[in-house]
């Protein structure tokens, strides 16, 4: 949907048709090419306008601690930032404040991959334990789903 009106877009050429008229499909802003070619100026104008507001607001060229430009860290998503500042605001950065960061970040996923590995466990032996009591521990369907899925049933 572009200005009210729907196009069906064909993802695989990234083509559209719209009452039998087709063209190309502006992929980076959703709208057709011959629209994007119209309005191309008037749509850096719109970025150009809101990197000044976003630089006066973040310190007139202030930079984080991993050397990119706040303002243009926040502009990132836009294909301009792309074309006019180059590939270095193209994605997200690894790290943002330290280069220990990205060691940090993997640890925490390591450790959370291993808790919940021993509450796997814990709840394994738990049901044993509760079958050898013989205690009955309800239907399957009423385990909430953040818990960990174990067998229920006696094999």
């Amino acid at each position: 949907k572009y200005q009210g009106k729907w196009y069906t877009v064909y993802k695989s050429n990234w083509t559209y048709t719209r009452y039998g008229k087709t063209g190309a499909w502006n992929k980076a802003f959703r709208m057709p090419e011959e629209e994007y070619q119209k309005r191309e100026k008037e749509l850096i104008q719109k970025w150009r306008s809101k990197k000044r507001r976003l630089r006066q607001k973040h310190g007139m060229g202030q930079r984080w601690p991993n050397g990119k430009l706040i303002h243009l860290t926040k502009l990132q998503g836009s294909p301009f930032t792309r074309r006019f500042c180059g590939e270095k605001y193209v994605g997200r950065a690894p790290w943002t404040y330290s280069p220990n960061e990205v060691e940090a970040r993997e640890r925490k996923q390591r450790a959370y991959e291993l808790r919940r590995k021993l509450e796997l466990e814990a709840e394994k032996k738990r049901v044993m334990r509760m079958r050898e009591l013989g205690i009955w521990l309800g239907d399957p369907s009423w385990k909430r789903p953040w818990e960990p899925k174990v067998d229920y049933v006696d094999p």
